[in-house]
């Protein structure tokens, strides 16, 4: 082979190769849904919206096709009658007077629940380009997996893209973040995001920080690519790894919560052209239970409170207070009865055990939506009547079996087609509203763990005041469908009452607090609530702390003999030069004899009661 012709075929090489190289794919179609909402995040079960008709909130007009609803970040397809009868529009996704040699459809999808789902991916008006993909699970929620991507060849002019359910079954899936993208010999200058939606789930303050990894792919970029968060401060932090401002890299974003609460923000991703690429990031944080410690520094007339540090707690409240038999007067309307059974055997009721009568227009219930927090879905307004002394209002389901809770009911609810109070099933938290502000709440708000399914509680006969937050150890459980004394209910004539001492809001960075101007030889408590944006943690379990028996001194003392104190239940004796001391009980038992050499002493006393300290110029009585 001659010189001249191997330098013909590297020269050929050479250009091929750099023809094979310049070959990018670049996206003409992108529709992320970032607008989009549901009831649950991730693309799961939510509570179905109306049909789309006129879609303005997608990235591109026409999503308003038969059986398409509003999910979160995706679109949500269901067709349970008609099988094989369910379509996307058909994409346009290309230039209308131009073929392709080669396109990639990226899309993520997932099938709802158990259902076992294929899309059915193809050029629109051409059976013979089909190609079908089996669903595989949380590709919806779990952005960081690869979305599915196929290939078509040879594309005709005016193509559009069409996904449809398989054949001869019934269809339910999510779909999202579908991007079309065409080969071309020279790719335009674009932006290739790994994911535009990121949902980080649900932790405790507490945790680790959870972290995802979303890359950035730039072709053709002449200008640095911009990183822009939207929010500051910020709960997300921004890493770039292995980053180059012109090609991109990857971006590890870190959940690092500045306080507990709903977090979402945008991470804006900014081209040369000043083109935004948003990246939505959700998460959800906690509080986990606030936990007190023994108290310290007891006195007879003081103590010291103590508290753990709980993690991004903006602020504290403490109350202290004591227990005292009294008449038990509510303070507020608050419930007594909670039913949750089988099938439609639901059941709410409110009593009234504030000796005055009650205007109940002020009032309304709402439940949550399956643990996701915010007691704000399925209002129930109570009728303009007066609720005397002593009287329940009981409101149960239309459907209501059990006869004697039924025929007890002041109010029957049927089916609504947009939400029933009664649609709760043991992991809603339902709270007693009035004004529009919660005064009594069953069951935990944000924990989606069935807390009270299949499960009666009747309210404690003791309990005379609504609690914003939900206490099991107020309630008595009986089992599934118990309705037993439906539409009564007593409360005691007299019984413990807590007579409250104090109620301070204190800064997260506060862990004790001294009560003082308090009685000798009582019992006290006290108990703590963290706050943390918008969420608070239940009150703690109760502290008790007794005072100690007061100390009393009969007769002065002189400045150069002794000085006597009881200090955390034991005698301190201080003398100003040595001498002889001797403690003794009132029965002339000697209990204690030494020679202090003019400092401090520290004694245990063996039993509380009254006691002699002589000095060399004084008897002093002390009662301990």
């Amino acid at each position: 082979m001659s010189r001249r012709l191997l330098f013909l075929i590297c020269i050929f090489c050479l250009l091929r190769v750099n023809q094979i190289i310049a070959q990018q794919f670049s996206p003409v179609f992108i529709e992320t849904f970032q607008n989009y909402r549901s009831e649950t995040a991730g693309g799961n079960f939510f509570a179905e919206a109306e049909k789309l008709n006129l879609d303005l909130k997608a990235d591109n007009k026409g999503w308003s096709n038969f059986q398409t609803y509003e999910s979160e970040r995706a679109l949500k397809m269901g067709d349970k009658i008609n099988e094989g009868r369910l379509t996307t529009p058909a994409l346009v996704f290309a230039d209308q007077n131009t073929g392709a040699t080669r396109i990639k459809v990226s899309f993520r999808a997932q099938a709802w629940a158990k259902d076992t789902t294929a899309i059915q991916v193809s050029i629109d008006g051409e059976p013979t380009t089909l190609q079908s993909i089996i669903l595989d699970r949380n590709t919806i929620s779990d952005r960081s997996l690869t979305p599915y991507v196929i290939f078509f060849d040879a594309v005709k002019p005016n193509a559009k893209i069409k996904f449809a359910s398989a054949k001869n079954s019934y269809a339910r899936f999510f779909i999202s973040e579908i991007v079309i993208s065409e080969l071309l010999d020279t790719a335009n200058p674009h932006l290739t995001l790994s994911t535009n939606w990121h949902q980080f789930g649900d932790c405790m303050t507490t945790e680790t920080p959870a972290s995802c990894h979303i890359s950035v792919e730039a072709v053709g970029q002449q200008q640095p690519i911009r990183i822009e968060p939207t929010a500051t401060p910020s709960h997300f932090d921004i890493e770039k790894i292995d980053w180059s401002p012109l090609t991109g890299g990857t971006l590890r974003l870190s959940y690092n919560p500045q306080f507990a609460g709903k977090h979402e923000e945008t991470i804006q991703v900014i081209d040369q052209n000043g083109f935004i690429y948003p990246i939505v990031l959700r998460a959800k944080s906690r509080l986990p239970q606030m936990e007190a410690t023994e108290a310290d520094l007891i006195t007879d007339r003081s103590f010291r409170c103590n508290w753990l540090p709980l993690a991004k707690a903006e602020s504290y409240d403490l109350r202290v207070y004591s227990i005292e038999e009294k008449p038990l007067v509510a303070s507020e309307l608050f419930f007594s009865k909670y039913i949750e059974g089988a099938s439609n055997n639901r059941a709410l009721e409110v009593y009234n055990g504030t000796g005055r009568n009650i205007d109940l227009s002020e009032y309304a219930i709402y439940m949550e939506n399956n643990g996701l927090g915010g007691i704000n879905k399925n209002r129930f307004t109570f009728p303009k009547r007066t609720l005397a002394p002593g009287e329940t209002y009981l409101l149960t389901d239309g459907n209501m079996k059990i006869a004697e809770v039924k025929n007890a009911a002041d109010t029957l609810i049927g089916y609504a087609p947009n939400g029933s109070i009664f649609y709760f099933t043991g992991n809603d938290a339902i709270g007693l509203f009035k004004n529009n502000t919660l005064i009594d709440l069953i069951g935990y708000e944000d924990q989606v763990a069935a807390w009270g399914q299949d499960r009666t509680f009747y309210r404690k006969a003791g309990v005379y005041a609504p609690q914003p937050k939900f206490y099991p150890e107020e309630w008595i459980e009986y089992g599934k469908d118990h309705g037993e004394n439906a539409g009564s209910h007593t409360m005691n004539a007299t019984g413990d009452v807590r007579c409250a001492v104090i109620s301070e809001r204190l800064s997260g960075d506060i862990h004790t607090f001294d009560v003082t101007n308090l009685e000798a030889d009582k019992t006290y408590y006290y108990s703590v609530m963290a706050y943390s944006g918008d969420l608070t943690t239940s009150y703690c379990t109760p502290i008790p702390v007794r005072t100690l028996i007061a100390t009393s001194i009969d007769r002065n003392v002189s400045e150069k003999d002794i000085r006597v104190s009881v200090i955390d239940g034991e005698l301190r004796i201080e003398s100003d030069y040595p001498q002889q001391i001797t403690i003794c009980q009132m029965d002339g038992k000697i209990c204690k004899q030494a020679y202090l050499q003019g400092a401090s002493y520290t004694f245990s006393l063996p039993t509380q009661g009254i006691y002699l300290i002589k000095s060399e110029q004084n008897t002093i009585k002390i009662r301990y």
